[in-house]
């Protein structure tokens, strides 16, 4: 009931008990036990306000089935729908109030950085995730109903949070924008690249075992190490998102890479390694074990009710637009829209920077690193602020500060008397935006990184050619 208001709870309430002694009334009508329906109670799910009127079997004289068959007889009298819950005893369920019809199209307009923005429920919430909760990720869908448009909203959002990829992509259509962004580590097209992919990303949690293992914390997730690395002034490590598009036709083939994706899904989240499964159908003989480790499942239309039986969303082959979705954990969506301008976009940007940060803030951290040796110092953010007339609040900068911190973009100097500054490696970012920029200008203007890239971001000189 948290998304509905406190006034109308309180409606619900009286219609809930208006429609309960309606349904006593039915029943005594038809010389059954009216008393055994004692209680009500309004929940909200997915959009649908249903109440349940459970019956106290302890109390039951005769038979049940007397009490089943009177349902259409109950839906006619209260002039409701209704249907018979018996996962908890026995319950008649009343749909008081219809799902909201969901849009046929909803843009992923912006990113939010540190979740995964997935769509719009039938209450018109935005759906999102914080990618440690996220879990790993089942996608099935037949062509032009979404499937594709979901896995590179994902890798889009993944690329603008500074996430590293491991792309499958069989048909080759899916992701080939993005073969030369950094972020991207490796793109297969092939069943023996699918395998070295795997392959890679099994190496990838093999290091990080080391890692977490030489650090004092001892961490159970990538949040922890990340923690302690900044706080340590280490450099933390990067999400890591294995997509693999049509994974069923390969699996099919190799079962070798069918269990190594297994044992990757099985060991993956702790060291900050998620695996999405995405095809148009999926046999049982494929999904094996890996169905279990799947936090998420999304389901565009599908083929048949087999395949919408194997993903379990039984009723994913009776959906009938392209973007809607159901899924195990948030029912039925509308999957965020992305334009696939805004992957080629990133896919030529990439070489140069990948922060997920706007116009204003790309501007913010080039003048630091300017006029500024690279420090972030409050007072002279606000009289930039000010100057550009962004209209940004004293609140606003602040909790932009300890962001940036957060995510290990700019670190407190013991050295100098603990101000912020921008780090090395996001410094180095922003030089090679600046240095291609400005190659294309009339009065280039380049900025020379120093010889030892450890250094911190004082010792960046700036040169007028």
């Amino acid at each position: 009931m948290n998304t509905i208001t406190t006034a109308r709870q309180q409606q619900l309430s009286q219609q809930a008990l208006t429609t309960g002694l309606q349904l006593r009334d039915m029943l005594e009508r038809l010389n059954l036990q009216a008393d055994l329906i004692r209680r009500d109670y309004v929940i909200s799910y997915h959009g649908m306000i249903v109440v349940f009127y459970p019956l106290e079997l302890s109390r039951l004289t005769g038979k049940l089935t007397p009490y089943q068959r009177s349902l259409h007889q109950l839906s006619t009298y209260i002039r409701k729908p209704m249907a018979i819950s018996n996962s908890t005893g026995f319950r008649y369920a009343v749909l008081m109030e219809k799902p909201k019809q969901l849009p046929a199209k909803v843009d992923l307009k912006r990113v939010r950085t540190g979740k995964l923005q997935l769509g719009v429920s039938p209450s018109r919430q935005t759906i999102s995730v914080l990618w440690e909760k996220m879990g790993h990720i089942l996608v099935a869908g037949m062509t032009g109903y979404g499937k594709t448009n979901f896995i590179r909203s994902i890798a889009y959002q993944a690329l603008r949070d500074e996430s590293h990829l491991l792309l499958g992509d069989l048909s080759k259509t899916a992701f080939p924008m993005l073969k030369h962004h950094p972020g991207v580590l490796a793109v297969a097209d092939n069943q023996a690249e699918y395998l070295e992919l795997v392959t890679k990303a099994h190496h990838i949690i093999g290091e990080r075992e080391l890692l977490y293992g030489n650090s004092p914390n001892y961490p159970e997730n990538l949040e922890e190490y990340n923690s302690w690395a900044i706080q340590s002034r280490q450099e933390p490590l990067p999400r890591v998102l294995v997509i693999l598009d049509e994974y069923n036709s390969v699996a099919t083939a190799s079962s070798d890479l069918k269990v190594s994706v297994e044992n990757l899904a099985n060991q993956g989240r702790k060291f900050g390694l998620t695996v999405i499964l995405a095809a148009q159908d999926f046999s049982k003989e494929v999904l094996g074990n890996v169905r279990d480790q799947m936090g998420l499942t999304v389901a565009f239309k599908v083929n048949n009710i087999h395949t919408a039986r194997n993903i379990g969303l039984g009723k994913a082959n009776t959906l009938s637009r392209p973007g809607l979705a159901l899924t195990n954990r948030y029912g039925p969506l509308q999957v965020f829209f992305m334009d696939k301008q805004k992957l080629i976009d990133i896919g030529l940007q990439g070489e140069t920077t990948s922060l997920p940060i706007n116009q204003q803030e790309q501007q913010l951290f080039e003048r630091a690193l300017r006029e500024e040796d690279g420090k972030m110092a409050y007072t002279q953010i606000m009289e930039w602020v000010e100057e550009w007339g962004w209209g940004w609040s004293h609140g606003e900068v602040r909790n932009k500060l300890e962001n940036y911190e957060l995510k290990g973009w700019i670190t407190k100097d013991p050295e100098r008397k603990n101000a912020r500054y921008i780090t090395g490696t996001v410094a180095q970012k922003f030089i090679k935006l600046s240095n291609a920029s400005n190659a294309s200008s009339s009065h280039q203007t380049a900025v020379k990184l120093p010889s030892n890239r450890d250094k911190p971001p004082s010792s960046i000189k700036h040169t007028v050619l």
